[in-house]
Order: structure tokens, then sequence, then C-alpha cells
């Protein structure tokens, strides 16, 4: 296991592991956990879980570069909500902020994103953005890397 995760009602541990799953169960005995679900679409091993604190979402941090955002308040079990792109290796860590609305993701790239959850923009740190990339992300690498966001100029001085 790379990573483990309470939900907030403690009743479900969510484990991420380097067969590139999630895998969901349920603790009704804690001597004998139920697997109730396993999350699959990372292309590389899963690094990091965390619930939201309302346990309706749970974030998925993986060596592919991305963030799974996953609704848990689907009836037939987790949906992708949505799949996050913005940096440049290997995602080793995601956390929720107490409120909710703005997560937290760190990795290889050195950088920390944090998303805001409402609009699910990436605020990041422009002057490593820019020293990364030498000079920001045109349009088509923004459609690119940022997908469903409008385009923003990420080197103004």
């Amino acid at each position: 296991m790379n990573s483990v995760s309470f939900s907030p009602d403690g009743t479900t541990l969510a484990t991420a592991s380097s067969d590139r799953t999630v895998r969901l169960w349920k603790l009704v005995d804690r001597r004998d956990p139920v697997s109730i679900e396993v999350l699959t679409g990372h292309s590389s091993p899963v690094n990091s879980v965390s619930f939201s604190p309302d346990g309706t979402t749970l974030a998925t941090a993986s060596s592919d570069r991305t963030v799974r955002l996953w609704n848990r308040t689907d009836l037939t079990g987790s949906v992708l909500k949505a799949t996050l792109t913005g940096q440049s290796g290997v995602v080793r860590s995601v956390a929720f902020a107490s409120d909710g609305h703005t997560l937290a993701t760190g990795g290889d790239d050195a950088t920390t994103v944090l998303w805001d959850l409402n609009t699910l923009h990436a605020f990041r740190a422009t002057e490593r953005a820019c020293s990364i990339t030498g000079g920001g992300l045109n349009r088509d690498e923004w459609a690119r890397y940022i997908p469903g966001l409008p385009y923003e100029d990420t080197c103004t001085d």
C-alpha cells in the first residue's frame, strides 16, 4: 500500500496501490474489512488518497501525473468527476483543506498546486511555472495540459 485514508465517518477505508488501483473497504467489522469497490483509470501507481471532509469526494494522486476526483454520492458506486492535470512530474501527495473547497497536490516537480474545487481552477506559483516552462504555456499547451479551463497567461510581468 502506498497510502490509506479513512472516510470522515470512519466506515470506509481507501487504499492506494502500485497496481494502479484504489480499493475501498467497508469497515463494519474492523477485524474483517470487506472490499466494496476497485477504482481504476490511473495508468501508473497510485501514490496518495484523501477523502474530502464531507466524504462525498475521494481524490487520488498518481505517478501518471494526474489527480482524479471521484464522486462518492452515487448509489451505484464511485463515479469519476474530474481528472486534474497541472504538474509536470509524478504526483506524490493529495490533501483536502478543512473547508473541502481547496485541494493541495505535491509532486516530483517541486511544486504544490492548490486547486479551487468550486471552479476546478489551479492557482500556481507563477514564478515557478514560468521557470519550468521557460515562458509559460501557449494556448495549445494549455488545452493539452489543463483541459476545460479558460486560457490564462501564466507569465505576466
